[in-house]
C-alpha cells in the first residue's frame, strides 16, 4: 500500500543508490547537511509501499507567499505513476493551501525529460532556462505554479 511518511535525511541517501541515473552523478554537495536542511515538519515527505522508497520530497517557504519544491526520486517512480502523483499532487495543493503560497517554483535539469513531463502534468508551468545553475554546472529549468 502506498503511504507518505515523515522524510528522513537516510532517505535521501538511500534514493541516491537507488536511482541509476542519480547514483552515477556526483552528489558531493548533496551530503547531510543540504540533506538535513530538506527535512521540515510536515513539508517534507518520503512516499514509500510496502516499506520500499519511491520518492522524497517536499516544499520548503523562502519567504511569506513563496515556496520552493524539491524531490528526489527513485527508479521505481515508474511503477508507481498515477497512485504517486494522486498522493503527490494531493499533498502539495494542501501545504500550499495552508501556508497561503501564491508561487511554488522547482528546478529540473535540462536534460530529464521524464522530470519535464512529471512536474508539468502536476500543474507547474516552465518559466525559462537557468543557464550552469546546478552544482555540476547542468543547466536547469525554472517551472513555477502560481495561485
Amino acid at each position: 500500500m502506498i503511504r507518505l511518511i515523515d522524510f528522513e535525511p537516510d532517505h535521501a541517501e538511500e534514493l541516491f543508490t537507488l536511482n541509476t541515473s542519480l547514483a552515477t552523478a556526483d552528489h558531493k554537495f548533496l551530503k547531510r547537511r543540504w540533506i538535513e536542511n530538506m527535512k521540515r515538519e510536515d513539508r517534507s515527505f518520503t512516499l514509500i509501499d510496502n516499506g520500499h522508497l519511491i520518492v522524497a520530497g517536499g516544499i520548503f517557504e523562502i519567504w511569506p507567499g513563496m515556496g520552493e519544491a524539491w524531490l528526489i526520486p527513485s527508479d521505481k517512480i515508474d511503477n508507481y505513476k498515477l497512485k504517486m502523483i494522486k498522493t503527490l499532487r494531493r499533498h502539495m495543493d494542501k501545504i500550499i493551501a495552508e501556508d497561503n503560497l501564491v508561487r511554488l517554483q522547482a528546478s529540473v535539469r535540462e536534460d530529464f525529460p521524464v522530470a519535464h513531463r512529471f512536474i508539468e502534468f502536476m500543474g507547474f508551468e516552465r518559466e525559462g532556462l537557468m543557464t550552469n545553475y546546478g552544482p555540476d554546472g547542468a543547466n536547469h529549468i525554472l517551472y513555477a505554479r502560481t495561485t
